[in-house]
């Protein structure tokens, strides 16, 4: 049994086909279509996100920075605070003397070499360099020295020599540099 279409009556099933065809491509492309614009939206959300995050790390970091700042200026502020203002030899050497009087010692030598000037962490200060020699009992030296070292907190001890002299009573040798700050 053989089947023959002819002519006109072959144009359908051929037609049908072409249909069936088109209406499957037409089909994919617009599946395609619709997967097109679901990437394009999810992709537009994702680089808001992103655009979002970016400005949320840049104002956090630019609060992190700020603090920073604020903090390096109070710490100025105190290492400028904490050192003594600027003063002449002779008003400390002067309160160096009473001091050791007060506390039972009796100065038998000052040396003061002036005032020196240093940067110190990019702050300009003054640097007096004071030896005293006392002579009195060594625990009243020794709260000499702790007292300085309170009244004046920019102030630093850089040797105590303790000695008995010539007439038995103990003489002790202090030398010290006093920072202070020369502001604006």
């Amino acid at each position: 049994m053989e089947f023959k279409l002819s002519g006109k009556k072959a144009l359908v099933p051929a037609a049908s086909l072409c249909g069936v065809a088109v209406a499957a491509v037409g089909l994919l492309y617009m599946q395609q279509v619709t997967r097109q614009n679901t990437l394009k939206t999810s992709l537009a959300q994702t680089e808001a996100k992103l655009a979002a995050s970016g400005q949320q790390v840049y104002a956090a970091q630019q609060q992190d920075l700020n603090a920073r700042i604020a903090e390096a200026a109070k710490s100025v502020a105190d290492l400028e605070a904490k050192f003594t203002p600027n003063v002449s030899s002779i008003p400390v050497v002067d309160t160096l003397i009473a001091r050791a009087e007060q506390g039972g010692l009796t100065v038998v030598e000052v040396d003061s070499t002036g005032m020196s000037t240093e940067d110190l962490s990019t702050l300009p200060v003054s640097i007096q360099n004071v030896k005293l020699v006392v002579t009195g009992e060594l625990e009243n030296a020794r709260k000499f020295i702790v007292g300085v070292s309170a009244e004046y907190p920019s102030c630093s001890v850089t040797g105590a020599k303790a000695q008995i002299g010539d007439d038995g009573a103990w003489r002790v040798t202090i030398t010290m540099n006093i920072y202070s700050y020369e502001g604006d």
